[in-house]
């Protein structure tokens, strides 16, 4: 789906932003990622395609499990991509809970961040 300018829309990019903060953290499978993201497998081939054409994601391996079966590929980002995000999150956010602790209670900062 895309918007009037042939754009990708706003639920794409939020869903493919869900999908590249999960490779950000290790190599996933289709299933693990649509288990995941709440999504069907065919929507996360979908965008994983995407991404791997701009350069983003790509397949790193396989998961073989034990019993019948094909081996499922994993997909990770690419170095270019990882180098992309900004090192920068990460001080604004400790600052931001920082300041969340001093004017919020203990239950309601982790009733925060847990949603």
């Amino acid at each position: 789906m895309t918007d009037s300018s042939g754009s990708p829309s706003f639920q794409q990019d939020a869903t493919r932003g869900r999908l590249l903060a999960l490779l950000r953290e290790g190599k996933w499978t289709v299933d693990d990622l649509a288990r995941r993201l709440g999504l069907t497998d065919n929507a996360v081939r979908f965008h994983l395609a995407s991404l791997e054409t701009a350069g983003t994601v790509r397949k790193e391996g396989v998961l073989r499990r034990h019993g019948a079966g094909k081996p499922a590929d994993l997909y990770a980002l690419t170095p270019d991509a990882e180098e992309s995000f900004s090192r920068a999150y990460a001080p604004v956010l400790a600052a931001c809970v920082a300041e969340l602790r001093e004017a919020t209670s203990t239950p309601h900062l982790v009733a925060f961040l847990k949603r």
